[in-house]
């Protein structure tokens, strides 16, 4: 009798049945196995895809910062090129100092002004004892009141001082210096400076001749061109009782033309001055 719930049938071995068994247990194996590599075939190759969407951006990120910085590089060379254009060819002398006063740029304008090379000017400081300077009425200046040593201590502009320098021992060229801190790393001041040693021998030599005209004591005017007064000493003040401002055509024209006349007493001149 067999076992409840079997059958005689069931419990009767079977070769081909165990056989099948084993193609069909196989078979679910090789299609688990083929299954599970698709699977993991469509993982790698969306993973294939997310990385080669994700190193596509990351490239074009590159590419576009490469292009940028290629792009600023341009402008800073540019620019370069332009500010060393501009010290180059600027019509005035430029020194360059950092934070200590040491010189550490300077243009050929300046090498004109100074009398010194580019290399020795770059080896001094902008207080240092080689420089010898005065100021205008002829005295020494002390480091102290030169514009690039004020603008560097006091961290301001300093405008339109003038002061000479000595080129040598018998040669001073004189200067309008203009000294500004320079808001840059590692830099102190930038000094600006232009030669009016002409400007300053003329008004020397106007200064001169007003003292030695001031000095004569017989009455003196120079005029110009138009008879208009530009000059008259204290004696010629005094003598027709005008002020040093006085320009009259009418009255000059009158006492020259007496004057050239050779009868003309002082009666006479004083009176057609005061003919209005």
């Amino acid at each position: 009798m067999a076992p409840e719930g079997k059958t005689v049938e069931s419990l009767v071995f079977d070769p081909k049945a165990e056989q099948l068994k084993k193609v069909e247990r196989r078979q679910m194996i090789i299609f688990g196995i083929v299954i599970l590599s698709l699977f993991s075939i469509a993982v790698l190759y969306l993973w294939n895809m997310l990385l080669k969407r994700q190193v596509s951006k990351k490239t074009e990120h590159l590419k576009n910062e490469i292009d940028n910085h290629q792009v600023t590089q341009n402008k800073l060379k540019f620019a370069l090129d332009k500010y060393k254009t501009l010290f180059a060819s600027f019509p005035h002398g430029i020194t360059v100092s950092d934070k200590s006063g040491n010189i550490i740029e300077t243009n050929p304008v300046a090498e004109n002004l100074l009398g010194i090379s580019k290399e020795e000017h770059e080896q001094r400081t902008i207080d240092g004892e080689n420089w010898k300077i005065i100021r205008t009425d002829g005295t020494d200046m002390p480091p102290d009141e030169w514009a690039s040593v004020k603008a560097l201590k006091e961290n301001r502009t300093i405008s339109d001082c003038e002061m000479g320098i000595y080129r040598s021992e018998n040669d001073v060229t004189w200067l309008n210096v203009t000294a500004a801190p320079l808001p840059v790393e590692n830099h102190g001041v930038v000094v600006t400076y232009s030669d009016i040693t002409e400007r300053k021998l003329i008004q020397d030599d106007l200064y001169l001749h007003k003292v030695i005209v001031s000095s004569v004591f017989e009455p003196m005017a120079v005029i110009d061109k138009d008879y208009n007064f530009m000059l008259i000493n204290n004696s010629y003040e005094d003598f027709w009782d005008v002020e040093k401002k006085t320009s009259s055509v009418n009255k000059f024209l009158r006492l020259w033309a007496w004057i050239n006349s050779n009868q003309v007493s002082n009666k006479m001149l004083i009176d057609a001055w005061q003919v209005k």
